[in-house]
């Protein structure tokens, strides 16, 4: 009897350490990353390190990446620059490119696809930033033959390529499409009011920004 209450005693010991080690560590982990990239310090991206180290999740990847990149204009136009944020490094902004690369070659499960398709945008958003066309194409192209999570984000950052090279009847093609399969994104609006200011027409540019 004695030796049966040690073996179960010795097995909820095993269980309770494989929980700790592969689930509360990991997530105590991000945590201490969160709260330190919220104070700002520089401590942040260790614990962001520690943490994928021991857990291959996207969340954690994408928390680190959003701490990485300070902030960036979303839809900035190419000759910009490379931008990212007056406090972003380049060397943080390829490290963040890197983190979102591996969390787009991931099957996402149904819980992860929302982290997915953040990653998706945000890989866009930084390829526009920095004037990456080709990169931006890329991206593009994956979301079209990807499925349903990225394709409609893939239309919207095709237009806007579209937009960029001038291309206005394209941008409202797509837009319409996006209209007929019921996606209402104040980013259309965004891009046909940037058609319109393009093409000097300032009243109906004003009307579509009423209405976002």
């Amino acid at each position: 009897m004695k030796m049966r209450i040690k073996v179960k005693t010795l097995l909820l010991g095993l269980i309770v350490f494989a929980v700790g080690y592969l689930w509360v560590i990991p997530q105590s982990t991000l945590a201490i990353a969160r709260y330190l990239d919220k104070k700002a310090s520089p401590r942040a991206e260790l614990f962001f390190e520690r943490h994928i180290q021991m857990d291959d999740s996207m969340e954690g990847r994408l928390d680190y990446a959003k701490s990485l990149v300070k902030s960036f204009q979303k839809f900035t136009i190419y000759q910009q620059g490379w931008g990212g944020g007056e406090e972003t490094s380049q060397e943080d902004l390829l490290r963040a490119e890197d983190l979102l690369q591996e969390i787009l070659q991931m099957e996402p499960s149904s819980r992860e696809e929302n982290l997915y398709l953040d990653a998706y945008r945000m890989s866009m958003d930084i390829a526009i930033a920095k004037g990456d066309v080709d990169g931006l194409r890329q991206l593009i192209y994956l979301g079209e033959n990807h499925n349903e999570i990225l394709l409609h984000e893939a239309s919207l950052y095709k237009a806007y390529l579209h937009f960029t090279n001038r291309e206005f009847e394209e941008v409202k093609n797509i837009v319409d499409r996006l209209h007929q399969e019921g996606l209402d994104d104040p980013r259309q609006e965004i891009l046909m009011a940037e058609i319109h200011l393009a093409n000097g027409d300032l009243e109906e540019a004003r009307d579509l920004y009423k209405k976002y």
